[in-house]
């Protein structure tokens, strides 16, 4: 009989904390000022991002291809998954559509013939909202063509 009133007790706690992260993520409730105020959402990959942009636009080479976005592309061996093809992965872990139109002219300094682009995950965790961000993605379409 324990173990049953232990599981549900388990299993009441569980939901309580899922619905309060739920609503912490989606209504702002307590402590939600406070852990935006304290700088943690911030961004405390962004010094990893500049200096990932700053190698991208010291040291490129010419590319048919480049890949642009955040993690996903970032963490893929391109050259290992088309061989032979000459691809300049230029993703960057936690990048927005911001981070990618600031990063433009690095991009096209490759001259790539075809850029595949996958961004815009990160963004969906800002402020931003969905009209904002496909705005910058246009931004970001009409700049590489």
């Amino acid at each position: 009989m324990r173990r049953i009133y232990f599981a549900g007790f388990t299993l009441v706690v569980a939901a309580l904390f899922f619905l309060w992260g739920a609503a912490f993520g989606t209504m702002h409730i307590f402590p939600y000022n406070l852990w935006k105020a304290s700088g943690m959402r911030s961004d405390p990959d962004a010094v990893y991002r500049h200096q990932r942009a700053l190698f991208f636009d010291h040291f490129h080479q010419n590319a048919d291809i480049a890949t642009v976005g955040d993690s996903i592309t970032a963490d893929v061996s391109w050259q290992e998954v088309f061989p032979g093809l000459s691809i300049a992965n230029r993703g960057i872990k936690g990048d927005t559509t911001s981070g990618v139109l600031g990063r433009i002219p690095g991009i096209l300094a490759v001259h790539p013939k075809l850029v595949v682009l996958l961004v815009g995950t990160n963004d969906v965790v800002t402020d931003d909202t969905v009209p904002q961000i496909f705005a910058r993605y246009q931004r970001i379409v009409a700049a590489l063509t």
